[in-house]
């Protein structure tokens, strides 16, 4: 007579473990799962990052607009995005802006509007943190000091996208819309070309003087590519004012210089234009539109 308790052993025995036909379906599932899971993910990440974006635009823009209602006028202490030679490496796209000494109208503007102190970057890439290790000094404004000053890149844009001057480029970084360049087009000759003032760009660091007074620290812009992470890129987000820079009556500019004047926070994204709250805010419903969430 056969030993039940032999025959319940080895059958317990024989379904311990997985078939190898058993073991292809899991796998076969998973990797389902996963084709389903990572566009959501991905979609996730992009509408996170955007919405974080923009939050921190808004915060930027109300705390400078907060110090300049308090204090009476901008704060100091920016970042002048370039180094003592002129050139700044680790910028997440260095042709958003061309650094270069400016004129001293655009400097008068500045210090007249209460931007006296700046701090200049390290010079060469990759000496320390391109984001918590990013300047190297604190220095009194003033024309030998390199600033970045806003440009314009017109071909070879993602989605085709080009602009035919700087107006536009603003207008679409500030507005989300090109046919607002009017609005950055302040002298007589109707060519996007704005011959009256000069748009600087300073990045917002924490040595910035309105952190502590007006806002709890210095926001960053992580990157969603990892080769554009803090370390390697500079992740801070950018202010961008708009400078006197001529007195010339004759085309329609102010016959004295006037303070400079808040245009907006801004990224300084890898897509080679600005990226401003109005745009990002449009790229975040984008998202949503397709069902990129």
């Amino acid at each position: 007579m056969m030993n039940p308790k032999t025959t319940t052993i080895k059958t317990r025995k024989r379904q311990a473990g997985l078939t190898l036909l058993e073991l292809t379906v899991v796998l076969l599932v998973l990797i389902g799962l996963s084709g389903l899971i990572l566009p959501y993910a991905q979609g996730y990440l992009q509408r996170t990052h955007d919405s974080t974006g923009t939050d921190n635009l808004w915060e930027i823009n109300n705390a400078i607009g907060l110090f300049q209602a308090k204090y009476f006028e901008l704060p100091e202490d920016f970042h002048t995005l370039g180094d003592p030679s002129g050139t700044y490496d680790d910028l997440m796209n260095t042709s958003i802006v061309n650094v270069r000494t400016v004129s001293p109208t655009i400097i008068s503007s500045l210090t007249g509007a209460g931007i006296n102190n700046v701090w200049v970057m390290k010079e060469g890439a990759a000496n320390g943190s391109a984001t918590f290790d990013a300047v190297s000094a604190r220095v009194p404004l003033d024309a030998t000091v390199p600033l970045a000053v806003v440009t314009v890149q017109v071909g070879g844009m993602p989605m085709g996208l080009s602009f035919a001057n700087k107006a536009e480029h603003l207008a679409y970084a500030f507005y989300n819309n090109t046919s607002a360049w009017v609005n950055f087009d302040h002298d007589n000759t109707p060519d996007g070309v704005d011959n009256c003032y000069e748009y600087i760009a300073f990045g917002v660091g924490p040595e910035s003087e309105m952190v502590g007074k007006v806002i709890a620290d210095a926001p960053l812009h992580f990157a969603s590519r990892g080769g554009m992470g803090p370390e390697n890129r500079y992740n801070r987000f950018v202010a961008v004012f708009r400078a006197d820079k001529s007195n010339n009556t004759t085309i329609g500019c102010s016959a004295m210089t006037e303070p400079a004047t808040l245009v907006g926070a801004a990224m300084l994204m890898m897509p080679k234009h600005l990226w401003g709250a109005a745009h990002t805010q449009a790229h975040t419903w984008e998202n949503l539109a397709n069902k990129n969430n």
